[in-house]
């Protein structure tokens, strides 16, 4: 371009850029909100629509020959916390499950609580170690 035809071309440009950047800033405003408000539209559709009335399950299902799953709890001073612990896990619906106890060590009376449990509940197993050996090693022990 020649120097004289660039000043109108400078000039309609700016033009261009003031005229685009006012709809570019209605359009950084608005599209957020617009899509904001869709979202919302849509989700309560969506909701209503077909979450709201689907089959809700009682009970989980029966399994026929259920595979034996252990439960392993370690336990390191849980005098408090322990008689809690292991009922909630004996209460399980599962049809085939024990429960394993692992007493860490500890210096309180986890080890009594734990093997009076075992006597009240037959699925609860307990492993007594004579000493502290983190909960990680308590979990890899093999039996």
């Amino acid at each position: 371009m020649t120097r004289t035809a660039l000043g109108p071309f400078l000039i309609v440009a700016f033009v261009a850029l003031a005229i685009v950047s006012g709809g570019l800033l209605q359009f950084v405003f608005l599209y957020p909100l617009f899509m904001s408000f869709l979202w919302i539209v849509g989700g309560t559709y969506y909701y209503y629509h077909w979450e709201r009335h689907g089959v809700r399950a009682t009970s989980p299902p029966i399994i026929e020959n259920a595979p034996l799953v252990s439960v392993l709890i370690p336990c390191f001073n849980e005098t408090r916390n322990v008689t809690e612990t292991i009922l909630a896990a004996i209460s399980q619906t599962y049809a085939n499950f024990e429960v394993i106890a692992i007493d860490d060590g500890s210096s309180d009376t986890t080890g009594a609580v734990l093997d009076r449990l075992t006597l009240e509940h037959p699925r609860l197993r307990v492993v007594h170690f004579l000493t502290n050996q983190g909960k990680a090693m308590a979990l890899r022990m093999e039996l």
